[in-house]
């Protein structure tokens, strides 16, 4: 059993991880690029890929998600609005699915 996190890789994603980790749970990462070695799985992939999110989820035992990968300003992808729709909310859609 293992709590899927989003964005492992980012601020509010790291930090999470590791004390969910340090509290026995199991943790899959799930960010767009893994940076440094961690104690449990980060996969490399797009929440915005339906089939990539369908076969983490039969892959891994996840029984809990936190959604922490969205693009979380208008700064960091300003030039591609559709962008920001397609993983703020397909991305979180491919989640419930």
């Amino acid at each position: 059993m293992s709590v899927l996190i989003t964005g492992a890789e980012g601020f509010i994603g790291q930090k999470l991880a590791a004390a969910l980790h340090a509290a026995g749970a199991g943790v899959v990462g799930l960010d767009l690029a893994a940076h440094d070695p961690r104690p449990w799985p980060v996969l490399v992939g797009d929440v915005t890929d339906l089939a990539f999110v369908e076969r983490v989820f039969s892959d891994y035992d996840i029984t809990g998600v936190v959604h922490a990968g969205g693009v979380s300003g208008p700064h960091v992808c300003n030039t591609d609005p559709a962008r920001v729709f397609a993983v703020n909310i397909g991305g979180t859609v491919n989640l419930f699915d």
